[in-house]
């Protein structure tokens, strides 16, 4: 599995547009093949919003980040202060 980083600078008093742009997101992400989770991060001092979510392939990943991309771009393009900061991680289950 492979978990997806995404941060958007937003700005000062951005809260209720981040809650937004996660409440309209929500449902694109849950639609996109191979869709595990998301959780939606926010740090309100800096107007820093984003999420962290769960795929089960790097592929199903790269194809559902596309999507949601062009989705953001165009629907919010620009309300951001500057291109979002994307990662993507392996995830490790430790053996038990």
């Amino acid at each position: 599995m492979y978990a997806r980083y995404i941060m958007l600078r937003l700005g000062p008093d951005s809260r209720a547009l981040a809650e937004r742009i996660a409440d309209e997101a929500f449902p694109i992400y849950q639609a996109q093949e191979g869709f595990k989770s998301v959780v939606f991060l926010a740090d309100d001092p800096r107007g820093e919003h984003g999420s962290l979510s769960v795929w089960e392939s790097r592929e199903t990943a790269e194809k559902a980040i596309a999507a949601l991309g062009s989705w953001l771009r165009q629907s919010y393009g620009a309300r951001l202060q500057g291109p979002p900061e994307t990662r993507m991680f392996e995830i490790y289950a430790p053996q038990r």
